[in-house]
């Protein structure tokens, strides 16, 4: 029997990096201009990013011309995973 502890540690790890494939999928159509996977992406990645571009629209971090907020969600998730000892 597998202790309920390593099941959701695992669990999360799995959800964690699934998220961050995202993320970098989703900076590199940006990079690229990539438009016809922009759509699914923002399905799924708008929740995360939204409360970051919000931080970041009130910081001196804030640039009309790139958007950080995948890379600086990449970085969460990754503080996140590590913090969970996935």
């Amino acid at each position: 029997m597998v202790p309920i502890n390593i099941i959701l540690t695992k669990s999360f790890s799995i959800f964690f990096s699934i998220l961050q494939v995202f993320l970098l999928i989703q900076i590199f159509v940006d990079m690229f201009l990539i438009s016809f996977i922009k759509k699914p992406l923002k399905f799924i990645l708008d929740p995360i990013l939204n409360p970051v571009k919000i931080l970041l629209s009130h910081s001196s971090f804030f640039t009309a011309i790139t958007d950080l907020s995948p890379i600086i969600a990449f970085l969460i998730l990754s503080y996140l995973q590590q913090l969970i000892g996935a």
